[in-house]
Parts: structure tokens; C-alpha cells; sequence
């Protein structure tokens, strides 16, 4: 009997051991299951706006009539985002399934590499939750559920790359962590202007550990290592500064403008993050503005109270997400935009952590740190009703309607002249704007030749014009 006994107890010891939190490939692998469980939805979603002008200069670029190193869309130095998409085209083709795989996958590992970095600085089981947090939380679904918003999932990918790395650096002093921070930050640079944020990041990552381990915050050896960064993007900075001020769009036509306007947009985003009622913050904005000043004043002044009494850096996580809100806060259209929140929601992971952080060294009864935990599971399960009911009534809808417009469009293709100029009445299920990259996407027709008459008597004006009827979800020749 003793020997039957003493395998089932080794296999029970070696299961343990797999699905456990110190087993990495268990972390991956939950946070993999709960994001697909969470974004099945968006399986079913086709491409959408913005996502026609990358796919179209992808197949430029395959085509050779463009390159990754261009200025074309927003006028950003972005050759990492261009040379996905060229990638990603080559491989997927226009299957639009794969692209969102893409995303969740990111996303996963954006929240496995946050996970590696909390627990650097609180318990394990405490990164395992908060991380878990950022995995699920409602207000930044958008970074995920639009193909296009690959750029901000790539930019945190790097950031948080760049952050662990050096953080391995300070903690080793190997050479080598130093050269992938570098490394990371470079690429960082070649893929969107918010690669700035990786500036304060590992400053107050920096900070974080260096107070984890009692150390001296300020150190000349680890200034003079952390310089050459300041100066490529103090260079980078600087050049995107002319080059943006001089052709940028957003800034020309008053898309993007410095002023106060930023500061209600950054602190009403702030308390968005928590709890998403953006219906709300349109409805009473002066309602939403008091309770969100009240939250984070409030948030800052204990965090500051907290850390001079138990040294616990509590009021971190909201600086984090006042630094990282700035620079999208001056766009002047709806600063309420989700994908936005994405990097901000680092902060709110850290000020969850190391709340949980105090409560456990307050040393509580185990059933007031049971009900916290509940809490917050309870929290995390809101946020995936949110999330889906966003999937489902918001956007699914609008890709229903595209994926009409998209088989409208194939079965007209037969009849078209593609070699002589095509108009299209610019009221269909997308931006009119958009209209010239998705005819080129989708049938292969020259954006030169593509017009977007305002009326549709110019329209008619052209030998081949197209007007979708929205009632019999067709697209006619006039």
C-alpha cells in the first residue's frame, strides 16, 4: 500500500508545483485563457477604419511603391508599425481573425511582463492579482479590440521590456541587461512618439526598487548609465517636435492644441480607468470633474501620508497615470478615447498592488484580507460583463454593417473599370476619408483614381459612381 501511496503523493507534488503561480508557463497560460475568454467576440469583427490605411500602404510596400521608413500616416517616425503590418499582410493576407489574435497575444504578454515586474517589487501573489487587473480591465478594451491600435500594444510591449531589463541592470549591474534596455529603447523610438514615456517609466521604476532594496535613490553610477538615453530622446524629442509642428495635421487643423483644456481631460481619465462610465462623464461633466479631483487629491494626499508613515510608495501608481495621460490629453476632440488608457493603466495596477501591499502589513484578520480579495475578483468580473457588453452592443453592430458594405463592394468589383477614375459617394458605413485605402484594400484599385464626391450629383458627374444604399445594403452604379 505504501508504495502505491508514494507515486500519487509525488504526482499530486508535481501538479502542485505546475499550477502555481511560480510556475511562469501557468501564469501565461491563465492570462492567455481569461483574454481569449474576455475578446472572443472581436474574432467576428472585420477590419475597420484606420485599419484599411495600413493595410493599403502594406501592400504598397509588397508592392514596391512604398517602405517602412516614411512619414506618410500622422507624420510619425513609426518604421516598426509600418514594417508589421507589411509583415502581417504578407502572412495574413485580409483574413482580419488573425490581426485580432495578434492583439490578445500582446496583450497577454504585456500583462505577463508587468506581472514580472511588480513581483520584483511586492509579492507574488500580489503581481499575480494586480497584473491580473490590468489583463481585464474594461476602459482600455479599445488597444485590444482594434487592429489598428497595434501601436499602442507594440509601444507597451517595448516599454515594459525596456523597464524590466534595466531593472535587471540596477539589480545585477550585467552589462548585457543595459545593452537590451538600449536596445528596447531604439525600437521604442522607431515605433510611436509616446516611446518618450519610457523616460519616466524606469526613473520611477528605478525609484521603486531602489527603495524595495533600501538603497540610496540617487547614484551618479547609475545617472551617468541612464544619460545616453536622456540624450537620444532629448534628440528624438526634439526632431519630432519641428517635424510635427511644421506638418502634422492634428496640429495645423487644431486637432491637437496646448492649454488648460488637458488638465480636466487628464484627471477625469484618471477616474475613468476605475470605473468606465464614460455615458456619465458626457452627461454631468462637472459632476464627473468633482468626483474625479476629489479621487485623486485625495489618492495623492494619503499615498504622500502613507509613505511617510509605512514608506509604502502608494501615491506611485497615480503619478504614473497623471505622466502617461499628459500627452493625450490635448487632443481637442473626445479625450475619452480608451486606447488611451492602455499605458496609463500601469499606475492603476501599481496603486492596486501596493494597497493590497498595506493591507497585508497591517497584519488583518484573514477573513477581512479574504473579503478584500473578493473585491477585487468581484471588480475584475465586472469589468469582463463591460467589456463584453461593449463587444457585443457597440461595436459588433458596426462591424456587421462594414462586413455588408465589404460584400456590397465584391459584388460590384466585376462591373468596375478599375484602370479609369472611380467616384464614391462619400456617405457609407465609414469615414469618407478612409474610402480611397479601402477600395485599394479590398479590390486592388488605385487611390489616385478613388474620388469622394460631397454630393451626389458630382458624383454623377463621373463615368463610374458608387452610392451605397443603406436600406438594401447594396452598393449601386449610377
Amino acid at each position: 500500500m505504501q508504495k502505491n501511496i508514494e507515486p500519487s503523493l509525488s504526482n499530486i507534488k508535481k501538479w502542485s508545483t505546475l499550477l502555481h503561480i511560480d510556475n511562469h508557463f501557468f501564469v501565461l497560460f491563465i492570462f492567455l485563457v481569461t483574454a481569449l475568454i474576455i475578446y472572443y467576440p472581436i474574432f467576428d469583427f472585420t477590419f475597420f477604419q484606420d485599419d484599411f490605411v495600413w493595410i493599403s500602404h502594406a501592400k504598397d510596400i509588397w508592392g514596391g511603391s512604398a517602405q517602412i521608413f516614411t512619414l506618410k500616416i500622422s507624420h510619425f517616425v513609426m518604421p516598426m508599425v509600418y514594417g508589421y503590418f507589411a509583415l502581417a499582410f504578407k502572412i495574413f493576407g485580409l483574413h482580419s481573425t488573425f490581426f485580432y489574435l495578434v492583439n490578445i497575444l500582446i496583450h497577454v504578454m504585456n500583462s505577463y511582463l508587468l506581472f514580472c515586474i511588480i513581483k520584483k517589487l511586492l509579492p507574488q501573489h500580489i503581481a499575480f492579482f494586480s497584473s491580473s487587473i490590468f489583463l481585464v480591465l474594461r476602459y482600455p478594451l479599445e488597444a485590444v479590440s482594434w487592429i489598428s491600435a497595434v501601436t499602442v500594444l507594440l509601444t507597451t510591449l517595448l516599454l515594459l521590456l525596456a523597464g524590466l531589463s534595466w531593472i535587471y541592470f540596477v539589480e545585477s549591474n550585467l552589462k548585457l541587461y543595459y545593452a537590451l534596455t538600449f536596445i528596447f529603447c531604439i525600437l521604442l523610438i522607431f515605433t510611436k512618439e509616446w516611446s518618450i514615456l519610457v523616460i519616466p517609466f524606469c526613473i520611477l521604476f528605478y525609484i521603486l526598487i531602489q527603495l524595495k532594496r533600501q538603497q540610496p535613490i540617487w547614484s551618479k553610477k547609475y545617472f551617468l548609465y541612464f544619460l545616453p538615453i536622456l540624450i537620444m530622446f532629448g534628440i528624438y524629442l526634439g526632431y519630432e517636435s519641428v517635424l510635427q509642428r511644421e506638418s502634422s495635421v492634428l496640429i495645423t487643423q487644431g486637432f491637437y492644441m496646448i492649454g488648460w483644456h488637458a488638465l480636466p481631460n487628464c484627471v477625469n481619465n484618471i477616474l475613468l480607468t476605475f470605473i468606465p462610465f464614460t455615458k456619465l462623464v458626457h452627461a454631468e461633466p462637472m459632476v464627473w470633474l468633482t468626483a474625479s479631483t476629489i479621487f485623486l487629491i485625495t489618492g495623492l494626499v494619503a499615498g504622500l501620508y502613507i509613505y511617510i508613515k509605512t514608506k509604502n510608495p502608494l501615491g506611485i501608481g497615480l503619478v504614473w497615470m497623471i505622466i502617461s495621460f499628459i500627452p493625450t490629453s490635448f487632443f481637442t476632440w473626445d479625450p475619452y478615447v480608451s486606447r488611451y488608457a492602455y499605458i496609463p493603466t500601469i499606475g492603476a495596477v501599481l496603486y492596486i498592488g501596493y494597497g493590497l501591499k498595506i493591507l497585508q502589513d497591517l497584519k488583518l484578520k484573514k477573513w477581512i484580507i479574504h473579503i478584500a480579495y473578493s473585491v477585487l475578483l468581484v471588480y475584475g468580473l465586472v469589468n469582463i460583463l463591460f467589456t463584453h457588453r461593449v463587444l457585443h452592443n457597440l461595436y459588433k453592430p458596426i462591424h456587421d454593417e462594414n462586413k455588408l458594405f465589404t460584400e456590397a463592394l465584391y459584388q460590384i468589383e466585376p462591373r468596375l473599370q478599375k484602370n479609369e477614375d472611380i467616384a464614391i459617394y462619400h456617405i457609407t458605413p465609414h469615414k469618407f476619408f478612409i474610402l480611397p485605402e479601402i477600395l485599394h484594400t479590398l479590390i486592388d484599385v488605385d487611390p489616385q483614381k478613388i474620388h469622394v464626391p460631397q454630393n451626389i450629383e458630382e458624383c454623377m458627374k463621373y463615368s463610374q459612381c458608387l452610392f451605397w444604399n443603406s436600406e438594401t445594403k447594396i452598393i449601386e452604379l449610377l
